[in-house]
């Protein structure tokens, strides 16, 4: 998944998930969830997780994709049509 870097208000740098709307219905319905520490998934992730730890970095910032966009953090993309 691709992925941009922002800053927090409180100069902590996280990871924002880049997806298409088709990409982001694909990974609420299969209840992933997105670190935005070290920008990894991680799967059977409520849509409303917050802070859970992450298997990959250890810090606690897995969120759900449902979560992640209510908190402004999903950025989407044009879909191509093919």
């Amino acid at each position: 998944m691709e992925t941009r870097t922002a800053k927090q208000k409180s100069g902590e740098i996280v990871q924002l998930p880049v997806m298409s709307e088709h990409e982001y219905i694909d990974a609420t319905e299969s209840y992933e969830g997105f670190c935005i520490y070290c920008g990894e998934t991680e799967s059977g992730i409520e849509p409303d997780a917050c802070d859970y730890k992450c298997e990959g970095c250890g810090k606690y910032g897995v969120f759900g994709f449902e979560e992640l966009l209510l908190m402004g953090y999903v950025v989407f993309r044009e879909e191509s049509e093919d």
